[in-house]
């Protein structure tokens, strides 16, 4: 994209496939229509940019950062099923550090070696029912489960803990957390995440089960460490 490829450009590489990475300068129309003609898949990545582009309608997928930008390709008449929102795809540590080992990271929490751990991040409070019953569910199969749950608003954190709690589950605070057992543990200390993705086995994306994120969260932390990142529809 950076090399300003055009039609003749793209007719002569033929690729298999066109990825567009955060473009904010569009891309030939020639060249979309070159590849929508010979079924080369065109998939845009954070399409910023490109929100008032009539040309990608030609594009195969797209995904955006936010409701706003999808808003844009459809008034401009790009399919909305063509359309993702996937929240910024920016990870909070440009250049991040190899995380404490996991045996330092599960004294740090409270949680011992043997104990399966699941992660719920930026999770608004209207979602806390929701997520207490995963746990439930997942209890039987995976005793001793632990939840790691940061709060989508540091100062509701009190609020979740009561709500977890009139579900019947241990909660457990970050700040005061002890080795012990706890079915949740909430995170109400700051800049945590990374590091905790290291000993959880999957990342549960708060705000995308209700719709009440106020900006979607990112999948690219947890894949940075190989973790599986599960979304609500």
């Amino acid at each position: 994209e950076r090399l300003g490829l055009g039609y003749e450009q793209v007719k002569a590489i033929n690729p298999r496939l066109i990825l567009l990475l955060r473009s904010g300068n569009g891309f030939p129309d020639g060249a979309l229509a070159y590849a929508s003609a010979r079924h080369i898949p065109v998939v845009v990545i954070a399409a910023a940019g490109l929100c008032r582009d009539r040309a990608m309608s030609a594009a195969t997928r797209i995904t955006v950062c936010d409701e706003a930008a999808r808003e844009g390709l459809r008034a401009v008449g790009v399919d909305a099923a063509k359309v993702s929102v996937c929240g910024p795809l920016e990870f909070e540590c440009r250049s991040p550090a190899p995380p404490p080992s996991e045996t330092y990271l599960r004294r740090e929490i409270g949680v011992a070696a043997a104990v399966p751990i699941i992660l719920a991040e930026s999770v608004p409070a209207d979602e806390v029912s929701l997520l207490a019953e995963c746990h439930k569910a997942l209890a039987d199969p995976i005793p001793g489960l632990v939840m790691l749950v940061e709060p989508a608003r540091p100062r509701e954190v009190h609020v979740v803990a009561a709500a977890f709690r009139q579900a019947g589950l241990r909660v457990a605070l970050r700040s005061r957390s002890q080795a012990g057992s706890h079915d949740i543990l909430l995170l109400d200390r700051p800049a945590e995440l990374p590091a905790l993705y290291a000993v959880v086995g999957c990342v549960i994306m708060g705000g995308t089960f209700s719709g009440t994120g106020e900006r979607p969260t990112s999948p690219v932390g947890p894949a940075l460490f190989g973790k599986s990142a599960i979304y609500g529809p």
